[in-house]
């Protein structure tokens, strides 16, 4: 059975050097871009996974100051652009677990393992996370046709 492909890209210190500056790392972006093309055309869905940005209005501030720029440097418009408060509802779907508050999510949880967790909501993907504070790894769930790869940049 194929599989959908998803890619998910960090923001701090991955695609922009951090929120408040949000100067684009050239040459992270070149081999993102790189390892794109080289082995994970076609894709079907890029999206943004940052722990950078907290909640809906910072979703907002993203979209109109740097989502634009973003899209003309990875050659793709983004489908989703995932908050910690959006990751915290899908984890806890997951998980079963009421978090109290975002702080306390993000104590127990880092993009890391809210990324395996998401995952494991899916059947039939490879869903990819380009992020400068994971390990290289590739992960598969045979009953759900489920990889999930990490790439440190």
């Amino acid at each position: 059975m194929s599989q959908q492909r998803a890619i998910y890209l960090d923001l701090e210190e991955t695609i922009i050097n951090n929120w408040y500056d949000g100067l684009i790392l050239g040459s992270n972006v070149n081999r993102i871009c790189n390892t794109i093309k080289e082995r994970l055309q076609p894709f079907d869905s890029m999206h943004i996974w940052s722990f950078a940005i907290y909640n809906e209005e910072e979703v907002k501030e993203f979209n109109w100051r740097l989502r634009p720029e973003l899209e003309i440097v990875m050659r793709c418009k983004f489908d989703t652009i995932f908050s910690v408060d959006s990751i915290r509802e899908l984890v806890k779907e997951y998980e079963n677990i009421n978090y109290d508050s975002r702080a306390e999510f993000m104590q127990l949880n880092n993009k890391f393992y809210s990324f395996i967790k998401y995952c494991q909501l899916y059947k039939n993907f490879h869903m990819v996370l380009f992020d400068d504070c994971v390990p290289n790894m590739i992960m598969q769930i045979p009953d759900k046709n489920l990889t999930i790869e990490t790439i440190k940049i």
